[in-house]
C-alpha cells in the first residue's frame, strides 16, 4: 500500500486535493482519518449508498464533535431543527417548509430580478476593460440574490458573504484562530436573522422572511422564533456560497478552456453542460458529514455508531468507475451529468433550481455583453483555504466590450 499524498480535509490540502482522492478510491475507499472517529467516502457507489440510507449514516447530529440531543417542539410537536441537521419523519416538514420560497412560481417570480441585478453588475465595470471578478460581480451576485428574496437590504451584502462562508462541517480543521472567527461570524448571524424575524413577527410583510413566519404560524397555530430562525438560517447562508464560488471557478474554466469559451459563446444551449461539468470538476462543496447512527460495514471497514462519515462529493465526481477520463473537462460527456456536486438522495440540495438559474443568466450576460475575457497578466488565482468549500480568492480578468 503506498502513502497518502497528503493530509485531508485540511486548510494545506485545499488547494488541490484530487491526488488524496484518487489515492484513497484505489487504496483507502472508505478512509479513516487518523487519530479520530472519521471515515471519508471517496467512491461514487458508497456515497450514493449512504446518502440513501438515512437509517444508518443520520442527519441528526451531523456535526463533527457534537452530540445528539433532544430539541424544543413548535405547538404541533415538529422538532425545531434545521433541514440539513434532520431525518425523517421531520426531514420533508422542514423541506416543503423552506421550498415555499424557492418552488417553479417564486423562481419565475425572481428572474427579473436576477436579471436586473446581473445588467447593474456588469454596469460596474464594463468600460474598465478589467476587473477582481470574484469581489465585483461571482461574491456580489448571490449576496444580493438572497437580501432581496429574504428582506433585507442591499447594504448587508458584506454581511451576506461572510455568512455563507461559514465553516460548518470544516470547523473542525480550522486552526484556533480561524474557528474563533467561524464563530463570531456565526454568532453574528444568528443574532441578525433573530432581530429581523422578531421585526417582524406581529405583521409579517411580504417578503421572504415574513412569508416563513406567516407559514409556520398557518402550519403550528403558533409564532415559534427558533424554528423560523432555524430554518431562514440555512437558507440565507446557503443561498451564497455554492453559487459564488461556481461563478467563479466557472469563468476560469472557460479562460483555461478557450476552445469551450468559443462554442459557448456561439451557442448558449451549451450554458447547461458547461455547468455541469463545472460543477463536476470543481465541486463547490468537497464534503459534508454523516453521523453513524449504528454499527456497519463499508467498503469492508468497520464503522462503529457514533462516528461520522464524510461524503466526499469532490472524489465521487472524478471516480473513474463512473466518468470517463474524470479530470479532464469536457462538455460533451455522453448521457446526463450524473456529478454530486448538489448532493443525492432526501437531503440533495433545495436550492439547485435557484442556483442553476443565478449561474444560466450570469454567464448568458456575460458571455454576450464581454468579449476576449482573459487572465490579467500575473495573475496567479488559488483557491480558499477552506477544509470543505472550494472557491476562488479572486480572479483579476482583462476583457473587451462586445460590440
Amino acid at each position: 500500500m503506498s502513502q497518502c499524498p497528503l493530509r485531508y480535509p485540511s486548510q494545506e490540502g485545499a488547494e488541490h486535493p484530487f491526488p488524496f482522492y484518487a489515492w484513497a478510491r484505489a487504496e483507502q475507499p472508505v478512509y479513516q482519518i487518523p487519530g479520530l472517529p472519521y471515515y471519508f467516502l471517496t467512491k461514487y457507489e458508497d456515497l450514493v449508498y449512504a446518502t440513501e440510507h438515512p437509517e444508518i449514516f443520520s442527519s441528526v447530529g451531523r456535526n463533527l464533535g457534537t452530540t445528539v440531543e433532544a430539541q424544543p417542539k413548535t405547538a404541533s410537536g415538529i422538532e425545531i431543527r434545521t433541514m440539513i441537521e434532520s431525518d425523517a419523519p421531520d426531514h420533508p416538514t422542514h423541506r416543503s417548509f423552506a421550498f415555499q420560497l424557492l418552488n417553479p412560481k417564486a423562481l419565475r417570480e425572481y428572474r427579473p430580478m436576477i436579471l436586473e441585478l446581473v445588467e447593474q453588475l456588469i454596469d460596474s465595470f464594463i468600460d474598465q476593460g478589467e476587473v477582481e471578478f470574484v469581489s465585483a460581480f461571482a461574491n456580489k451576485l448571490p449576496a444580493l440574490v438572497t437580501a432581496r428574496m429574504a428582506g433585507f437590504p442591499d447594504s448587508l451584502l458584506t454581511d451576506l458573504h461572510a455568512w455563507g462562508q461559514i465553516e460548518g462541517s470544516g470547523a473542525p480543521f480550522l486552526p484556533p484562530e480561524k474557528y474563533a472567527e467561524h464563530l463570531r461570524v456565526r454568532d453574528s448571524m444568528v443574532d441578525y436573522v433573530r432581530s429581523a424575524i422578531e421585526a417582524r413577527a406581529v405583521d409579517p410583510p411580504d417578503d421572504g422572511i415574513g412569508k416563513l413566519i406567516k407559514l409556520q404560524v398557518e402550519r403550528d397555530g403558533e409564532f415559534s422564533l427558533p424554528y423560523v430562525r432555524a430554518q431562514a438560517g440555512v437558507l440565507l447562508a446557503g443561498g451564497t456560497t455554492t453559487t459564488a464560488h461556481m461563478l467563479g471557478m466557472g469563468l476560469l474554466l472557460l479562460i483555461n478552456h478557450p476552445d469551450v469559451m468559443r462554442r459557448v459563446v456561439d451557442d448558449k444551449t451549451l450554458i447547461r453542460p458547461f455547468l455541469d461539468e463545472a460543477l463536476r470538476v470543481e465541486s463547490p462543496v468537497q464534503w459534508v458529514p454523516r453521523r453513524v447512527a449504528r454499527d456497519v460495514e463499508l467498503g469492508g471497514v468497520k464503522i462503529p455508531a457514533g462516528s461520522h462519515i464524510l461524503l466526499g462529493w469532490g472524489s465521487a465526481n472524478r471516480d473513474e468507475t463512473v466518468f470517463e477520463n474524470p479530470d479532464a473537462f469536457d462538455i460533451d460527456r455522453e448521457g446526463p451529468n450524473k456529478h454530486v456536486s448538489f448532493g443525492h438522495g432526501p437531503h440533495a440540495c433545495l436550492g439547485l433550481p435557484l442556483a442553476r438559474l443565478e449561474l444560466t443568466i450570469a454567464f448568458e450576460r456575460l458571455l454576450t455583453r464581454l468579449t476576449d475575457i482573459r487572465l490579467a497578466l500575473g495573475a496567479e488565482p488559488r483557491h480558499i483555504d477552506s477544509p470543505s468549500f472550494r472557491g476562488l480568492r479572486s480572479l483579476p480578468i482583462t476583457f473587451k466590450r462586445a460590440p
